[in-house]
């Protein structure tokens, strides 16, 4: 940082915090903007290792520097945002270089606002940044014109949502405390760019409707009518409402056509107000609500819908789960990790989706090392504790658990649903296929397993409705009452075999991301599948090259003599 403060020296700025006392200093100097000499802030919080924050210190103070620079990429607290970090990066082994570019850039940005430089595409790409409101609420479901909510807080927690009124929402009610608030969704019909330099952001109700107006001249009487029929209808049972905390979400539309989720804002409507409304003096009550300068609560509002939440990662276009009937056969290390992946790619989503969990085992103190679960689950059944995690972590998701053998489930077994099994047992990856076999059912069925020590990982997918696709069963060869796998993997496979711990236990040893690397295999083979472009589905990931055959990608046909295949012929 020395050499970083010798230039800062050198263009007149001083240390108010010096880096003899600290590694994250602070610099304020002038820069000449125009006719302003305009008094600016650095501050290094993470040292040279990062681009420092630059601040008008003075801009909250002095609103004809306000208006005359405008709100374009300068926050209420004189924050200049000068460089987008997402498309850019910090060298800090040239940190007295990009020092001199930032201030490049922050003058180029106060230059430009001076200049007018048009300032409605850049408020409306960050409007949350100029919002800024002081509390935050997660909308649960698609916010529409005129649309009612109910605010609610989780026990427990600060994080607070807003619920469609009247309707289940997937945020459990019994999780939750509900202050009552009503919240009225107002669509204004434009992006509400223009900001009030001297009144920015509004901490009164006076303030907040006159940007209301400047931006959407028809919001206000909008907004009064929508208090008269949601809030304050007439008639002498709602005299008791006057007074009523009310919320407002504010949507408009975006270039695409859709509806952006914009901010909100809560008031208290006084009497006088809220009578004139209630007996429908409604543009009497637009004039009185106009002036009034009671405080509002500013709030920032993240879209927590369903259908963000799955879709966000990926168009609406790439395949989904979304319901589909998934079965997870398997709760264990790779079960684990796979059943997050499959919520987040749909599974358990939508009016028939549904996600079954089937596992007898118990969660016990030597699974920890390598499993998605943590001591805390112990002595539960791996199957219900699975589960419940999910719930936690995708509420909005239909998930059930099976704490039983997959043989005492066979019920839930359909033509058009998806099978996964994530056991790892020869055993239930033949009784799977020979089931379906023998009750003439056809869906999807992926495997995914371990190969000896962590040595490979494989995943296998078997598509019954697809002519010739060979099952689990025919990667098996029977020779002199042995089994030989088809494909065989180990250089040397008497060293697979697993580690005796009990009486009829025994595991194999490998370390906690080869049932991560299984997982995600797997979970890309059912993806490929899904987009119609699953070219191989038998898939090998070798791990320990110097034990392990190197074996391409193949997609195998049935066996003549699969029993399982050719039961019926």
């Amino acid at each position: 940082m020395e050499a970083v403060e010798r230039f800062l020296n050198s263009r007149g700025f001083v240390a108010t915090r010096s880096i003899a006392y600290t590694n994250t200093p602070r610099f304020t100097g002038r820069i000449r903007i125009g006719t302003w000499r305009l008094r600016v802030e650095l501050h290094f919080y993470e040292g040279k290792f990062d681009y420092p924050v630059a601040y008008l210190p003075e801009w909250p103070f002095d609103r004809a520097l306000r208006s005359a620079f405008g709100c374009r990429h300068i926050n209420d607290d004189g924050n200049v945002c000068y460089v987008d970090q997402s498309r850019t990066w910090w060298d800090s082994s040239m940190a007295t270089e990009l020092v001199a570019g930032c201030l490049e850039r922050i003058e180029k940005v106060l230059v430009d606002n001076l200049a007018g430089v048009p300032a409605d595409t850049v408020i409306a790409q960050d409007f949350a940044g100029y919002w800024r409101g002081a509390q935050t609420l997660y909308v649960t479901a698609v916010a529409q014109n005129k649309a009612e909510f109910v605010q609610i807080q989780e026990q427990h927690s600060e994080r607070q949502w807003l619920v469609p009124k009247g309707e289940e929402s997937w945020v459990k009610a019994d999780a939750v405390e509900s202050p009552n608030t009503p919240w009225l969704v107002l669509r204004l019909l434009q992006p509400p760019t223009s900001l009030d330099p001297g009144a920015w952001p509004p901490k009164h109700l006076n303030q907040l409707l006159a940007w209301i107006h400047q931006n959407s001249p028809s919001g206000v009487p909008q907004l009064v009518e929508l208090l008269h029929r949601s809030v304050l209808p007439k008639g002498k049972e709602t005299q008791k409402s006057y007074g009523k905390l009310v919320g407002v979400v504010l949507i408009w539309p975006n270039p695409d056509g859709t509806d952006f989720l914009g901010c909100g804002f809560s008031f208290t409507i006084s009497d006088i107000p809220a009578q004139a409304i209630a007996h429908n003096r409604l543009r009497q009550a637009g004039i009185m609500l106009k002036a009034e300068r009671r405080e509002i609560i500013r709030y920032s509002l993240n879209r927590a819908d369903p259908t963000y939440i799955q879709t966000r990662n990926g168009p609406d276009q790439e395949p989904s789960l979304k319901n589909r009937r998934v079965i997870l056969v398997g709760a264990g290390t790779i079960g684990g990790h796979l059943a997050k992946l499959l919520c987040a790619h749909g599974a358990g989503w939508g009016p028939r989706g549904k996600l079954h969990i089937i596992d007898s085992d118990i969660f016990s103190v030597e699974n920890i090392g390598r499993h998605t679960l943590g001591a805390r689950s112990i002595g539960h059944c791996k199957a219900s504790a699975v589960a419940n995690q999910l719930r936690l972590d995708f509420p909005h998701l239909n998930t059930e658990e099976h704490p039983c053998s997959v043989t005492q489930c066979w019920d839930i077994f359909t033509d058009d649903c998806i099978v996964i099994d994530a056991t790892g047992s020869q055993t239930v990856g033949v009784a799977i296929p020979d089931y379906l076999s023998e009750q003439g059912l056809n869906p999807v069925v992926l495997h995914s397993w371990i190969h000896g020590h962590g040595l490979a990982t494989v995943a296998f997918l078997n598509d019954r409705k697809k002519r010739g696709s060979a099952c689990f069963r025919c990667l098996w060869q029977l020779e002199n009452d042995n089994y030989r796998p088809r494909y065989p993997l180990s250089r040397h496979p008497e060293e697979d075999a697993p580690v005796f711990a009990a009486c009829h236990h025994s595991y194999h040893i490998y370390a906690a991301t080869t049932s991560m690397i299984a997982a995600t295999q797997a979970m890309t083979l059912l993806y490929d599948y899904l987009a119609g472009q699953a070219e191989s589905t038998l898939r090998f990931q070798v791990l320990k090259e110097d034990l392990c055959q190197k074996r391409p990608d193949t997609t195998p046909q049935t066996t003549k003599n699969c029993p399982l295949c050719h039961r019926h012929q």
